[in-house]
């Protein structure tokens, strides 16, 4: 193989990289789990009520 041959095939090999890499999303680091969330969702909406009631019926 010459040289250029090896330039060539070098550049091509680039070029896939980088569309490769384009056609994936990029890592944002966003690692949430929504079971998670939803669950302290619950909670606290659970929790909102009952201080609601509890305050309703002290008046």
């Amino acid at each position: 193989m010459s040289k250029g041959d090896k330039q060539t095939k070098d550049k091509v090999e680039q070029k896939e990289v980088k569309s490769a890499s384009a056609t994936t999303l990029p890592n944002t680091g966003d690692a949430t789990n929504s079971a998670v969330l939803g669950t302290m969702l619950a909670l606290s909406s659970l929790a909102l009520y009952g201080y609601g009631r509890k305050k309703g019926e002290q008046e």
